[in-house]
């Protein structure tokens, strides 16, 4: 399978005995991105294996981390990635760590917060830690942390840190004023101010369905009685943040951008102790920092085997295939340049707002 992603030709393989399960994941979770030609040259190759083919381990520092030729293993609680460089070719191994005990399989569905085992939600890895880190190795692509809508062939990103209302403010941009899905957790932005799609599947929080049945009745529309009452059982013990379900944006946005979008806009949102929102004019260059330092933090663990992969690389007395100050470097860079030529407001939000009137007050102040 190809596939047309951020402008990258990202080829996908199964070689794992729960192939079909994991073929309905991916065909469901990448079925909003154009078909790539086969005949082009594949910029991301993704294979997905239950053990990886023999990878030589040249040193281990610290245990979850591995060096092998022209990159690295990170070794994660569900799945390992071993990331290469091969010539100009990102090649990407996925690892499941699947087990065959039909309880213990269930017991893990249940703990999972989107009550899902591995082999279900591997687009979501897929999307997660292959393809936004890929972007670290693309001069010509930044990162900014932000649910981006489009609207008369212009997009808006919002920003901020997470739980900050990025996903509730899109739902309610796209559902009820005509906005378009672009994506609702990274925006992957070129150095000519275009913003990519990012069509993995949002993420529905418990506390995004407040006051919204019409979107309560898309999640659960075809979900089982088992599904739901571990939902309700989850979120009375361990409240609303601990409790989410994925949806099409087909589905809980009405339709989706299929194409790069020019920016026009950028909104930074922050909680802050005062009384009431306002809005008010930031610095291109204060906004570009901040959202530098956001992604920085939201992809500290990708960043750590960064860091490990260089250490590693410097004991072994090898060149590593990536180096993180370079890519924090051009991350910085590309968001100077991409973000000064928009409109860059800041709106500052009370912490203890009703849920309601920040997203009726804050998306009035955007359209």
């Amino acid at each position: 399978m190809k596939y047309l992603i951020f402008g990258k030709i990202v080829e996908i393989t199964i070689e794992h005995p729960a192939e079909e399960l994991i073929k309905i994941d991916l065909e469901k979770g990448f079925s909003l991105y154009s078909k790539a030609d086969e005949s082009k040259k594949t910029n991301i190759k993704i294979t997905i294996c239950q053990e990886f083919k023999k990878f030589k381990i040249i040193s281990q520092n610290p245990s979850v981390h591995q060096e092998i030729e022209n990159g690295f293993i990170a070794k994660f609680l569900k799945y390992d990635i071993a990331y290469q460089q091969v010539e100009d070719q990102l090649v990407i191994n996925i690892k499941l760590k699947t087990t065959a005990n039909k309880l213990l399989k269930y017991l893990k569905k249940v703990n999972n917060i989107e009550y899902e085992n591995i082999e279900g939600r591997i687009s979501s890895v897929i999307h997660e830690m292959v393809l936004i880190p890929a972007t670290y190795f693309f001069d010509d692509l930044t990162l900014i942390h932000s649910s981006t809508f489009t609207k008369n062939d212009s997009a808006i990103m919002v920003g901020g840190t997470g739980g900050c209302g990025k996903t509730s403010l899109g739902i309610e941009l796209c559902m009820n004023h005509g906005y378009k899905f672009v994506n609702d957790d990274i925006a992957v932005v070129d150095d000519a101010g275009k913003t990519w799609p990012n069509l993995a599947f949002p993420k529905i929080y418990g506390y995004n369905l407040t006051g919204n049945m019409k979107l309560r009745n898309l999640v659960f529309k075809d979900r089982g009685i088992a599904d739901r009452v571990i939902w309700k059982m989850k979120y009375s013990l361990l409240g609303a943040d601990k409790v989410r379900r994925k949806i099409s944006p087909v589905k809980a946005f009405g339709g989706y951008q299929s194409e790069p979008v020019q920016l026009t806009a950028y909104y930074l949102l922050s909680r802050v102790n005062t009384e009431n929102i306002s809005i008010k004019d930031i610095k291109a260059v204060n906004a570009a920092e901040i959202s530098t330092k956001i992604i920085q933090q939201e992809y500290f663990a990708f960043n750590n085997h960064i860091l490990w992969h260089e250490v590693n690389c410097r004991i072994n007395k090898t060149e590593p295939i990536l180096k993180l100050s370079a890519v924090i470097g051009k991350m910085e860079n590309v968001n100077k340049t991409v973000i000064s030529k928009l409109k860059c407001k800041s709106i500052r939000i009370p912490i203890n707002i009703k849920h309601q009137k920040y997203i009726s007050e804050v998306s009035k102040m955007i359209r």
